[in-house]
């Protein structure tokens, strides 16, 4: 395994950590029929990220339908983007979509796939 393969495992790990984390607010937060912005975090690759994304679970769905899409705060894939490609921009979020041994971990690493 080369140095790239081991960081892109590792952002596509660092990612999924979010991830499983957000599935949890997104739980909540429809258990609850909460019906205005929800508070997610920062899904970016970044282990001590604090960055806080407020979206409508509808979005939240959006990212959700592909398990190798993750939201990110505006500017922060830069750290990830040799394995990642911004595919949606809002005001307060990005959505970013895995590439290559980044996409492979955050796919084996879904909890909604089966």
């Amino acid at each position: 395994m080369t140095d790239d393969d081991a960081t892109a495992k590792r952002v596509g790990h660092n990612n999924a950590v979010f991830r499983d984390a957000n599935e949890r607010i997104h739980g909540a937060a429809e258990a609850y029929s909460v019906d205005e912005l929800v508070p997610f975090l920062c899904e970016c690759p970044d282990p001590t990220c604090t960055r806080i994304v407020r979206m409508p679970l509808v979005d939240y769905e959006f990212v959700r339908a592909a398990p190798t899409r993750f939201i990110n705060a505006v500017g922060h894939p830069d750290s990830s983007h040799r394995w990642s490609t911004v595919i949606d921009r809002r005001d307060s979020y990005e959505v970013v979509e895995k590439t290559g041994a980044a996409a492979t971990v955050a796919e084996a690493l879904d909890p909604r796939s089966g």
